[in-house]
């Protein structure tokens, strides 16, 4: 249980609204990363939410191994993902398109220039491509790029470059985690309930499940990567 300590007089004030998200179903007990960890609030941010830096339960986090644009720090977790392309791109595209909140997060996290990994197949269902994309100017719905070497279909992952581009976990049920103290400004979070081990809802995983099953593989193989968490994902029980 946290508490949050509410500054001024005693009274009404406007309605807030936090709403609980359920990201895995009954079974065994979940297991949880003994002591957990510390999650980056410099570099976490929820796209799909308003505000951004309340991040949703079922939120895909990875862990920090390299430093960027001076943001994070090696060890901490960030979200993986900052949100989908929404379009197809063919080889040699030199724009790439996202919803305005993951452009102005690319831009927050890495910069006016610099790069992001784009991944996922060139066609439905085939393989998938990590390739690392170099940006010249990002703004609104679109981002400027050097030539791409590969296709991506639409709902390809735009991500990080810090390492945390593959995840390892993901915010287990809960209301929205705040990333900023009283004052607005970015902090750590205390991460103790980091699950690895649980029956997990994939229709709930964020920044969004994706429709493409080569995608979905992806992510099932990182997070139940060997030595790492173990999954149940329901997906691969229903029709």
């Amino acid at each position: 249980m946290s508490i949050m300590q509410v500054a001024g007089l005693p009274g009404m004030r406007t309605a807030k609204t936090s709403t609980h998200r359920a990201v895995t179903r009954g079974g065994p007990m979940p297991m949880y990363l003994p002591q957990g960890k510390i999650i980056s609030g410099d570099c976490t941010t929820d796209c799909g939410n308003d505000p951004v830096t309340r991040v949703r339960a079922g939120t895909l986090m990875g862990k920090i191994s390299t430093v960027v644009n001076s943001l994070g720090v090696v060890g901490e977790f960030a979200n993986s993902i900052y949100g989908v392309t929404t379009n197809a791109e063919a080889v040699g595209s030199t724009s790439i398109q996202a919803i305005a909140a993951v452009i102005t997060e690319l831009v927050r996290r890495r910069g006016s220039t610099g790069d992001f990994y784009l991944i996922g197949p060139g066609s439905a269902g085939g393989v998938i491509v990590k390739e690392l994309v170099t940006y010249s100017a990002a703004s609104s719905t679109n981002i400027t790029v050097t030539a791409i070497a590969n296709a991506f279909i639409a709902g390809s992952f735009i991500c990080p470059t810090d390492g945390s581009e593959e995840p390892l976990a993901f915010i287990p049920d809960s209301a929205p985690l705040s990333m900023v103290d009283s004052d607005g400004t970015r902090t750590k979070k205390e991460w103790p309930d980091l699950p690895v081990g649980q029956i997990v809802d994939s229709s709930e995983l964020l920044p969004a499940w994706p429709s493409d099953t080569s995608l979905q593989a992806w992510l099932v193989s990182r997070l139940n990567q060997a030595g790492g968490g173990k999954f149940i994902f329901d997906h691969l029980y229903n029709a």
